[in-house]
């Protein structure tokens, strides 16, 4: 069983809901039991299960912060959407890595009654600096949204955990109007919250981005570093280098033939041939001068990102390699195969060993690391 129960832990871990799964009984407290026994199977990490947990225990107590009613009218979350010593204490918790809660009030407005009322959602953040990448997920009624990101574009020191919580009954109505059919996203178009609300989109998206938002606005800015390219320039303050020519007669070229370059190394063969397919890839092993079979493999897979490290910005909501229904595979003479989020660990047995995984989007490119090893003497190899 994969933890793809990240849509009701939250629901769980309040003690809102418990499941029976076979002969185990998921509740408040043996929830977070079951998801540690489940190590890298379970797709929500443990510090942000944990992060979660404290949440649930906060979901309906005092905040840190209330914004004014004018947030909701700007694209951009300023500080005069808070008053001055609630903002002065967001920054300083959210800068100690303490958890922070705010409170988001924007207003719904329904087309026949035609009266605007005010709603409210919260936002819970919490700075997580042994996290490779920012974590997220939304809450309407205790369901977790878990197909909306948005906070990959957020630029900060450390990764951040995030949870828009909505149990506001008037908010949640429109939230569930605009809901996709897989309850993972929302969609201002969709036809029952474009008749029955105005201007859905502006809420849909103040919801969406009220974390992101947060973020920029009270995350600790980093110091510039003045010299961090003064290696490449020189002073033109300072003075310039003397630099001393050779002495004495400059010495004859040597007579006869000129000599040709040292033969250029051929390079190091490989054990493992990686071919790239349409939608997926290849694994090959190969006979190679100075390895021996059976070798242990690892691949990280990723989709390439304009910025930053694609295999750090791997999300869940990407691929999840595990669904073996989703990305079909195929191999022969493989042995000890396992999978974890996006990579796949497995043995090549022989020179004839081959897989293949198929299943990935044909319009993204596949980002793909490969790192080998001999089982019998355990040198590290690692394939770009």
């Amino acid at each position: 069983m994969q933890c793809r129960g990240q849509r009701v832990f939250f629901a769980i871990n309040r003690g809102r809901l418990v499941v029976k799964v076979g002969d185990v009984t998921l509740d408040t407290s043996s929830i977070a039991d079951v998801a540690n026994d489940m190590g890298q199977n379970c797709r929500l990490t443990k510090g942000y299960r944990e992060f979660l947990a404290l949440t649930a225990k906060n979901a309906n107590g005092a905040v840190t912060a209330t914004t004014k009613d004018s947030w909701a009218r700007e694209t951009k979350l300023t500080v005069g959407a808070f008053e001055e010593v609630e903002l002065t204490s967001l920054k300083e918790k959210f800068g100690n890595s303490e958890l922070i809660s705010v409170d988001f009030l924007i207003p719904v407005k329904k087309k026949q009654s035609k009266e605007t009322a005010v709603a409210k959602f919260r936002v819970f953040l919490q700075q997580d600096e042994s996290a490779e990448q920012s974590q997220e997920l939304f809450v309407r009624q205790d369901l977790g949204i878990d197909g909306e990101k948005r906070l990959k574009a957020a630029r900060t020191i450390a990764p951040v955990m995030a949870l828009t919580f909505i149990q506001d009954s008037k908010l949640s109505d429109l939230l569930v109007a605009a809901e996709e059919p897989t309850h993972r996203n929302w969609n201002a178009r969709r036809p029952k919250v474009v008749a029955q609300y105005s201007s859905p989109n502006d809420v849909l998206n103040a919801v969406r981005n009220a974390a992101l938002r947060l973020v920029q606005l009270i995350s600790p800015e980093g110091k510039k570093d003045e010299t961090a390219l003064a290696v490449y320039f020189a002073d033109p303050a300072s003075e310039p280098a003397k630099r001393l020519g050779g002495g004495g007669k400059t010495p004859e070229t040597p007579k006869g033939d000129q000599q040709p370059p040292d033969e250029i190394p051929k390079p190091k063969p490989k054990p493992v041939a990686l071919k790239i397919l349409d939608d997926g890839f290849e694994v090959h092993a190969k006979a190679a001068e100075g390895f021996t079979f059976p070798i242990d493999c690892k691949i990280t897979l990723a989709y390439a990102t304009v910025v930053g490290d694609a295999f750090k910005l791997w999300d869940a909501a990407d691929f999840w390699i595990g669904d073996d229904l989703s990305y079909p595979r195929e191999y022969s003479r493989i042995s000890e195969l396992t999978t974890a989020v996006n990579t796949m660990s497995f043995r090549l047995d022989d020179e004839s060993s081959w897989l293949s995984v198929s299943g990935f989007d044909h319009n993204r490119r596949l980002e793909i690391r490969v790192k080998y090893e001999e089982v019998s003497d355990g040198a590290d190899n690692e394939d770009n």
